[in-house]
């Protein structure tokens, strides 16, 4: 791929050497990354560009420059004056009578992206409006810049001057490798956290014609069972990047910046990411997305925020798709297009602020073979139910933030859910008996796709067990395998029992 056109001149290449060693003696030893960039093309019509070399030393390290965030932890002080309304309980039984939210960091913009690494024990989010990704250690209870610059174009790149966003958003963990989303470069790119080497994954369709991303917003990794877990990276492409500094609402006219007339689901063959499917129907604002413990339904928030009548302030949507395949095809597009789909609605009318962004599928504590949303809603933080025949009154708690909005949740192995959104990075301690579940519940699917599944004339199945018990894993395997029929049931309720999964 080719570096963006730069202002390739030894003083300026001078000042960025000096506001690199800067910016990694403000960080200390997790200072910012240095990274060796391969990235986004520029606009199409551009001033000659210098050496490819030069170009590349530049940006190597211009890629680190940029005003580190005043962000502090404040661990141990908690978020004031939050409210829950808890009429099914669920908010009581995963986080106790007595749910804090505790504030981690301060000194932010709007947070987002946030997810867990557990090889290094640590959280990486991003701050779309500061253009940074940063990291928490909970160990050391310190969050230091990780990488500047990191939504994909330089400082003195002219087009991020004109841009609200112009940082990264939605983080993805694919291994030892962090996919991030970028609203200024308009692509996914993906960076090796052992080698610090960013490259661009996907940009737009191949065809040029195409044109190219609106801003990648948020992605999840899907593992195709037809193909021996080929890995696929859907992701939602919202228009919120290109939102400028002279209009800087959500507003109606937003799409008529979009080379791709519309908003979309995206999936990118991690393996070849030349293959790229636009897998839906054209949406609202897509934004928030991820996969149910069984790998059969991807969930996609919209976030309506007025932009038009049918997607109001205070409304929160959430649309479940059934995931396609094609077993025999040869071409590369492997991901059939998802047009049918179910919407859970939840009109919020007294909580504008904010919208349904990010959020995070876990096994249901209470229901077997089904999943619950912990997400980001108006007003805060929402328990929603994903059971079909809850679809009606799926709301089961809401956490409500006077102060703030919250865009984004992520699961921590450290025993938390972590939360993401305006100028702070929040936590909220998960009891002990919730932690293993939701952690190692929600890739349920991956140990299934990976066991033989049990003979039904030769298993009994203990009806009484659910994903809420110790064995939550095997009993994964058992529901959630689309061909499964309990063997003490009669037929007719076989066929009923297989058809409701």
């Amino acid at each position: 791929t080719t570096p963006p056109a730069t202002t390739g001149s030894a003083a300026h290449a001078a000042r960025s050497t000096q506001h690199a060693v800067a910016a990694g003696a403000a960080g200390g030893a997790g200072g910012p990354m240095p990274a060796t960039i391969m990235h986004s093309p520029p606009p199409r019509s551009r001033a000659p560009r210098a050496p490819a070399s030069a170009i590349m030393a530049v940006t190597t390290l211009a890629m680190m420059v940029g005003i580190s965030s005043a962000h502090m932890v404040v661990l141990g002080k908690y978020e004031k004056d939050i409210t829950v309304r808890d009429d099914s309980g669920m908010a009581e039984e995963i986080f106790g009578s007595k749910l804090k939210v505790e504030i981690v960091a301060v000194g932010f913009r709007w947070t987002e992206g946030p997810v867990w690494h557990e090889k290094e024990r640590v959280l990486y989010f991003t701050d779309t409006i500061r253009d940074a990704i940063y990291k928490f250690d909970p160990k050391t209870k310190t969050v230091t810049d990780f990488l500047l610059n990191a939504g994909g174009l330089l400082d003195d790149d002219e087009r991020k001057a004109q841009m609200v966003e112009p940082g990264p958003n939605g983080l993805v963990l694919d291994d030892d490798e962090l996919i991030i989303m970028q609203h200024g470069a308009r692509s996914v790119a993906k960076m090796d956290l052992e080698l610090g080497f960013l490259v661009s994954l996907a940009q737009g369709f191949p065809d040029k014609e195409a044109g190219r991303f609106n801003s990648p917003n948020d992605g999840v990794i899907y593992h195709d069972p037809v193909r021996n877990g080929k890995k696929f990276l859907f992701f939602t492409d919202p228009p919120y990047g290109l939102i400028n500094v002279s209009q800087p609402r959500d507003h109606d006219g937003l799409e008529a910046r979009s080379e791709v007339n519309g908003s979309f689901v995206y999936a990118v063959d991690l393996e070849e990411p030349s293959n790229v499917s636009m897998i839906c129907r054209p949406m609202m604002r897509p934004n928030g997305i991820d996969i149910t413990p069984s790998g059969k339904s991807l969930f996609v928030s919209e976030c309506c925020q007025g932009h038009n009548d049918s997607c109001s302030k205070g409304q929160a949507i959430w649309n479940r798709y059934h995931i396609h395949f094609n077993e025999t095809s040869e071409t590369k597009n492997y991901i059939e297009p998802i047009f049918n789909h179910a919407s859970i609605f939840v009109n919020m009318s007294e909580d504008k602020r904010g919208c349904a962004d990010g959020f995070k599928i876990v096994p249901h504590p209470r229901e077997k073979h089904s999943s619950m949303l912990i997400a980001s809603c108006p007003g805060g933080v929402c328990l929603v139910d994903t059971t079909p025949h809850k679809f009606m009154e799926p709301m089961l708690s809401h956490i409500r933030f006077k102060h703030a909005r919250i865009s984004n949740v992520a699961i921590g192995k450290d025993g938390y859910v972590y939360l993401t959104g305006e100028q702070k990075l929040w936590r909220i301690k998960l009891r002990k008996k919730f932690r293993k579940l939701f952690w190692e519940g929600r890739y349920s699917y991956l140990v299934a796709n990976q066991k033989p599944l049990p003979e039904p004339d030769n298993e009994e199945v203990d009806h009484d067990r659910g994903f809420a018990t110790e064995n939550f894993v095997d009993t994964a395997i058992l529901y959630e395998h689309e061909n499964y029929r309990s063997p003490s049931l009669p037929p007719e309720k076989q066929d009923r029992q297989r058809d409701e999964l």
